[in-house]
């Protein structure tokens, strides 16, 4: 591995110093969002343009904010791949308030939260059809966050599953199925052959 690697595995973006937000995105944000498919619009009512410090190392991406005020992180170098700014939690968007019987989905990371309102806009297949559009967004971001998710979910009548292909999702809709019998809907299957909606949404690129 090298020195950058092992720079980058042992890095903790909890101790990241110096965090700006801004509500407009910059070009290198909006290219950011070209090169991964994402909807400009859709990803600017949730989300920041975001740069940080840490050990030594300045950072420039797009992040979500989380229940406990941390930031989900991404960029197109080192964090491909979302990581928590500060403390994980969930991350929780609530449109439903006003409905009695409320539905909310269910995503591992927030690139998949931006690939699913892109796919809704530009490109609904019959698997996103049927999922109500007027839902609650929660986003589990770690693994270790699954407590903060079996009482988040209690107030739902249904809990549309948009996770990712893997073991350990199919380990937790099972799970979560035992417990909440009757709500668990597991909507993966029309993007069965990609392990994710964002690995979904870059084979619509094209199409959009």
């Amino acid at each position: 591995m090298s020195t950058d690697g092992v720079f980058m595995k042992r890095l903790n973006l909890k101790h990241a110093v110096r965090v700006r937000e801004k509500a407009n995105f910059n070009e290198n944000d909006r290219q950011l969002l070209r090169g991964c498919n994402f909807d400009e619009s859709e990803a600017a009512k949730y989300c920041s343009s975001v740069d940080f410090e840490c050990m030594s190392h300045a950072f420039h991406g797009i992040a979500i904010r989380n229940l406990h005020n941390g930031l989900e992180f991404f960029d197109d170098n080192e964090f491909v791949t979302p990581k928590t700014v500060g403390v994980s939690g969930l991350v929780v968007i609530v449109n439903t308030l006003s409905q009695q019987k409320r539905s909310c989905l269910l995503f591992m990371d927030f690139k998949d939260l931006l690939a699913y309102l892109t796919l809704r806009k530009h490109y609904p297949s019959d698997g996103i059809k049927i999922i109500p559009k007027k839902s609650d967004y929660i986003v589990l971001n770690e693994i270790s966050n699954w407590h903060f998710l079996f009482e988040r979910i209690k107030e739902y009548a249904n809990v549309y599953c948009l996770l990712q292909n893997t073991e350990f999702s199919g380990v937790l809709i099972e799970t979560i199925r035992s417990i909440h019998e009757g709500k668990i809907i597991d909507s993966s299957l029309f993007y069965a052959d990609c392990k994710s909606l964002t690995d979904y949404l870059q084979l619509q690129k094209g199409r959009l």
